[in-house]
């Protein structure tokens, strides 16, 4: 099971998601999210950089391949699962708003 298997945050509060919730209107929020988008294709660059023929075996070079695949898997993981926890505990800050404003239209009518 990876990070973007199950929403993380849980013990976040209705406040704590109200708040990440706000910084999508933000204007550095448009930045956040090309600075993540640059550091995973950063990282896919450094990864086509590695070049067999600058290695003197081919073990080593599959050992350093190997070592910056991962590394760049997990740069995009990471950026993933912050997004991904990110756009679904907005959501549920949202739903619950929405969700005590229908309790109080509700009481409101019943009145």
């Amino acid at each position: 099971m990876s990070l973007l298997d199950k929403p993380l945050g849980q013990s976040l509060t209705q406040q704590d998601r109200m708040y990440l919730a706000s910084m999508a209107h933000h204007d550095g929020f448009p930045v956040l999210q090309k600075l993540f988008d640059e550091i995973c294709r950063a990282a896919h660059v450094e990864t086509a950089k590695v070049d067999p023929k600058s290695f003197k075996s081919r073990a080593e070079y599959m050992e350093v391949l190997a070592a910056t695949q991962t590394e760049e898997r997990c740069i995009n993981l990471f950026c993933e699962a912050v997004r991904k926890n990110f756009n679904w505990n907005s959501e549920l800050a949202i739903q619950e708003v929405e969700k005590e404003a229908n309790k109080e239209e509700k009481r409101r009518s019943a009145n």
